[in-house]
């Protein structure tokens, strides 16, 4: 079922063609209407992320392979057709739970992942390449939020072993 807001109110929920066996995730692509189900490759092993590049209609999305590294795919913001998605590229890294990603500025992502040591790190794309998993520190279980801030950084906000949540705040 999917659900749209227009800018002030919720419009109502319909349901959309296809088989799904996971959460979904959204973001928007700066269109205005819904179009159909492509088949853009790679395997998962998690609910895949995505999130806007905030940057003519650019969106990525990002998943957990089943070996527990993340992978990524980008839509290059022209017609909705498989040949606008990148084919999925490793980031590395050995993780518990998918990354979560968000624009930091427009055309740049920052990206969270809790790794197998439970430790917080953050991977940085700048519009053409990726830094690498710096480990931020922190601990945490699941999957971590993050949210763009407007001033060129995100907060990440992790749940602790405890249930407790921290948050931090870069790059």
């Amino acid at each position: 079922m999917v659900n749209q807001f227009n800018g002030t109110s919720w419009g109502t929920w319909s349901k959309l063609a296809g088989t799904v066996s996971s959460d979904p995730s959204c973001t928007s692509d700066g269109g205005g209407k819904w179009e159909g189900f492509l088949n853009i490759g790679g395997l998962a092993g998690s609910v895949p992320d995505c999130t806007s590049l905030n940057s003519g209609g650019q969106v990525a999305c990002f998943a957990e392979a089943y070996f527990r590294g993340i992978y990524g795919s980008r839509f290059d913001g022209s017609s909705w057709a498989v040949g606008d998605w990148s084919t999925y590229g490793a980031l590395g890294g050995e993780v518990i739970n998918n990354a979560t990603c968000t624009t930091q500025a427009a055309g740049q992502l920052v990206c969270g992942v809790i790794a197998i040591d439970n430790a917080f790190y953050a991977d940085v794309y700048n519009g053409t390449s990726w830094s690498t998993w710096t480990k931020i520190g922190g601990t945490g279980v699941g999957i971590p939020a993050c949210a763009p801030l407007g001033t060129g950084q995100a907060v990440c906000v992790l749940m602790g072993v405890d249930n407790k949540l921290t948050s931090v705040v870069g790059p």
